[in-house]
């Protein structure tokens, strides 16, 4: 039995907090030769971690919280946790831009740098989520479920579907998916950093990041309790999950920036190897002529060679 209800909330900001801590350091570290000389990189960070906020934050009341209307007014509350790491990626991104846009850097090169940070923050920020009880998988019989205790997230939702009574001591066992995703996030980051050294281009890396969260939450996405009919307001079209669509148009988009970059730096080459054809053809021409002329030149010292000896003769 797993979960810190009393302490849910607590547990979960300062997991948080933790994690933004991890990416301002290796933030930092990264972003040194993008940065102006002397400047700091904590301004850039915190305009990301409010847009992500603001974003995970949104993302989550379209995606999940009832109608504000029917007097839900708390669930406005950011410490109150309920949050989307989709919204928050959208909203860190605007954070970026802005900073950006303010300071005139290089926005794709910013991206570049933070997608590592992010994938390795949000590893971290989702054992601060496996604490506090949320994002919990489907009920599963596997070796090593976990069952979270009363008063956790979990527990109200499966009381709340008739699943369980709330005498329950404990919920059903269910899939661990916020340390799949951990596990995932590690891999991905790993991988970034990888792809960072051999890119050609900046934003190279950014799509890189989309397309891996993108297939990793898609996958992920399938042991979710929504994925099963938990939540039907999740469901679309019966088959995928919000998240799961969010995931698609991140794996297509980012396939498209790397496409699209691709292409750019064949284009950028070509004038180049243009030129270089150009030249070669003029110095194979030139030596064509010189050796035509030299050739001339031999026939008609012969010929005159010939007659100055007829003449002797």
């Amino acid at each position: 039995m797993l979960g810190l209800p009393q302490y849910a909330d607590l547990f979960y900001w300062l997991i948080l907090l933790g994690a933004f801590g991890v990416c301002m350091t290796l933030a930092t570290r990264r972003m040194k030769p993008i940065l102006p000389v002397g400047a700091s990189a904590a301004p850039l960070l915190l305009c990301t971690f409010i847009g992500g906020l603001i974003g995970a934050k949104l993302l989550w009341l379209i995606e999940y919280a009832p109608p504000l209307s029917a007097g839900h007014w708390s669930e406005l509350a950011i410490w109150k946790g309920g949050m989307v790491s989709c919204g928050g990626f959208a909203g860190g991104i605007l954070g970026i831009g802005g900073y950006a846009g303010l300071t005139r850097i290089s926005f794709r090169g910013i991206l570049d740098a933070a997608a590592p940070c992010v994938a390795l923050g949000e590893a971290v920020s989702r054992m601060g989520c496996f604490l506090a009880g949320c994002c919990w998988g489907s009920v599963t019989n596997v070796p090593w479920s976990v069952r979270f205790p009363g008063g956790s997230q979990a527990f109200a939702a499966q009381a709340h579907l008739g699943m369980i009574s709330l005498d329950t001591p404990e919920s059903l066992p269910v899939h661990p998916t916020q340390l799949y995703m951990l596990a995932g996030l590690l891999v991905v980051t790993a991988l970034l950093l990888l792809f960072d050294r051999r890119k050609r281009a900046h934003g190279q890396t950014v799509c890189a990041y989309l397309v891996f969260y993108g297939i990793l939450r898609f996958i992920v996405e399938i042991f979710r309790a929504a994925a099963r009919g938990g939540d039907s307001s999740r469901v679309v079209a019966e088959y995928l999950t919000v998240a799961q669509v969010i995931s698609l148009g991140c794996i297509a988009f980012g396939l498209a920036g790397l496409y699209l970059l691709s292409l750019r730096l064949c284009r950028a080459t070509m004038p180049s190897q243009g030129r270089a054809t150009r030249d070669v053809s003029v110095c194979e021409a030139r030596r064509a002529a010189t050796q035509q002329s030299y050739r001339r030149e031999s026939v008609e010292l012969s010929a005159n060679a010939d007659v100055s000896g007829t003449e002797t003769k």
